[in-house]
């Protein structure tokens, strides 16, 4: 009787993990105040999509678009893992000329787009008019006199970050914001004076449990940057350095990989409100 209520149970929350879940899709609102943030870019947003994994247009992907088009959104970033395949990628173009055709949109690339020649193939399927993909670069984001700098670095997992590079010839007193596939950048992030660092990768462990946390972070270092706001002295504490003002967040992003499921961890787009609190 015991083996049959226990199986009746696991049977349902995979169900829950499956079907519920998974496809339950949410709004994540942060609000981050920085003292080297310019006054002009005072209430700046970001919309962060992470880890989309796209192949169809189901039902994450159309909530995904009824979520952007709701929010006046600066600056839309694409943290990684963008699109399983060449259909994918075809309907993410699809997906930003109907929501944002007359601003350019900023993506970095994730494990997936370094899987050897699968991975190359995407990274030819993402490039196209108003996408721009950084590669261990920078562009600078100008209001008025006052500018920002915002960097995107090669995937970490699969080790083709290189910081360093990304901010080369920046400006050092600039405030800095990086886009990284994996928070496991976080170090060189903060050695590089990066004041906010976006990541992904992780799902959030995808599967969760109140006490353990994620079953699997699926990253090679600073394992507890698994999902959420990271700041403060807890920052510190996981880099064994001081971080200064530097927040990491890292999305429990929209797709799943491996096990079509998740539990305890919905996914989830990010929108950031930078504030300076000069």
């Amino acid at each position: 009787m015991v083996g049959y209520i226990l199986g009746a149970a696991a049977g349902i929350l995979a169900g829950y993990s499956i079907f519920v879940e998974r496809t339950a899709l949410g709004l994540t609102r942060l609000e981050l105040s920085y003292s080297r943030l310019p006054r002009s870019f005072d209430g700046f947003t970001i919309l962060q999509i992470s880890d989309l994994h796209i192949s169809h247009w189901w039902k994450n992907e159309r909530q995904m678009e009824k979520i952007v088009r709701s929010l006046d959104t600066d600056l839309l970033v694409f943290t990684g893992d963008n699109a399983v395949n060449s259909r994918g990628a075809r309907l993410l173009k699809e997906f930003l000329n109907r929501v944002r055709p007359d601003h350019e949109t900023y993506l970095i690339y994730g494990n997936t787009e370094n899987k050897g020649k699968y991975g190359r193939e995407r990274q030819k399927d993402l490039n196209w008019k108003n996408l721009r993909v950084l590669v261990n670069e920078h562009v600078i984001i100008k209001r008025g006199d006052d500018k920002i700098v915002l960097a995107g670095v090669d995937d970490p997992f699969t080790r083709h970050d290189d910081v360093p590079k990304a901010f080369e010839g920046a400006p050092k007193d600039a405030f800095k914001i990086l886009l990284a596939h994996a928070p496991s950048a976080a170090g060189d992030a903060a050695d590089a004076g990066v004041d906010l660092l976006l990541a992904g990768h992780t799902h959030g462990g995808q599967i969760r449990f109140p006490i353990i946390g994620a079953v699997y972070p699926h990253i090679h270092k600073y394992k507890k940057l698994v999902m959420g706001l990271y700041e403060g002295e807890k920052l510190n504490r996981i880099l064994k350095r001081d971080a200064g003002e530097m927040r990491v967040y890292t999305s429990r992003g929209i797709g799943i990989s491996n096990l079509p499921m998740r539990f305890l961890c919905p996914p989830e787009i990010a929108y950031i409100t930078l504030r300076s609190s000069t």
